[in-house]
């Protein structure tokens, strides 16, 4: 199971990149969701109903569909899970650390309040799906 952060995070803030970041893990209120995943750890299911979102601070995530790699994402800062945390639809892939991996674990709430009080952070989640959407294939519905 995943342990949350409970003794001095500096070290690990001290270790990111980006400015933003640093400046919003520094402040107290944010270190509660800090949470860190141990190798292979599974972080959420595909089809589950699970509803949190993760801001990935250090590590690499696998995310997988229906039990094969899809890809990995490395990027300090990355959101993952946020659609079915903003939508409360299942999960569409399962996601596991690999390697140690730290993250910032918001529910839907906690996610809704942290962009809109961050507002460069909420450009990132708009950018991140915006990225997404564009790799999507397009719908066999056609366009409405």
């Amino acid at each position: 199971a995943a342990c949350y952060y409970r003794h001095d995070p500096k070290r690990l803030i001290e270790s990111l990149v980006d400015p933003l970041l640093i400046d919003l893990c520094k402040r107290p209120g944010l270190r509660p969701y800090f949470v860190k995943f141990e190798d292979g750890e599974q972080m959420c299911g595909e089809g589950e109903h699970s509803y949190y979102a993760f801001l990935l601070l250090r590590g690499t995530v696998l995310v997988e569909r229906n039990g094969r790699e899809v890809t990995r994402v490395t990027g300090e800062g990355s959101f993952l899970g946020e659609v079915a945390t903003l939508t409360s639809l299942p999960r569409t892939a399962t996601l596991r650390a690999a390697g140690t991996a730290w993250a910032v674990v918001l529910n839907a709430a906690e996610l809704e309040r942290f962009v809109t009080s961050n507002p460069a952070m909420g450009l990132r989640v708009i950018r991140s799906l915006a990225r997404r959407l564009s790799k999507q294939p397009p719908s066999s519905k056609g366009r409405e």
